[in-house]
């Protein structure tokens, strides 16, 4: 882990408008994924900003994650910040709270925390049926489509 890596830090208990925060910048500047894991897929919440890396690490305080400097830089030559969650398990306990706040997003994220609700811990995706893992993949395509539409 680098300079620029933070860990993730374990959830603190959060105030209802911190929770409405991390909410909205999620809804407005989040992308809310699937992302290919062994013969799965790993939940993933993400964002990335140009310049201020301080709402990324609000994020980070308040849910968990990791900031990172990224490699490129924007056209102005400012750096570029992305903030990332794959915690199943803090998901499992805070994205009930934060879907309550969203409205863009909203849809996807009960998919996603469906999807979250579904998986039974670590290393078990070899152990999978493949009925589960079809269902798995069919979450990542609805997923796909609801950022189409």
């Amino acid at each position: 882990m680098g300079l620029d890596e933070i860990a993730s830090p374990q959830p603190r208990a959060v105030s209802l408008e911190l929770v409405a925060w991390c909410s909205g910048f999620i809804d407005g500047e989040g992308s809310i994924r699937l992302v290919p894991n062994a013969r799965t897929y790993a939940p993933c919440i993400e964002a990335t900003q140009a310049t201020h890396r301080e709402p990324l690490d609000r994020l980070q305080l308040t849910l968990g994650g990791v900031v990172t400097l990224q490699a490129r830089r924007t056209v102005s030559n400012k750096p570029v910040y992305r903030w990332v969650w794959k915690s199943a398990n803090q998901m499992r306990v805070l994205l009930p709270d934060l879907i309550k706040y969203m409205t863009a997003k909203r849809d996807q994220a009960e998919v996603l925390l469906t999807y979250v609700n579904s998986m039974s811990g670590r290393g078990g995706a070899n152990r999978l049926s493949s009925e589960i893992v079809e269902w798995r993949h069919a979450q990542r395509l609805l997923l796909i489509e609801m950022k189409r539409g």
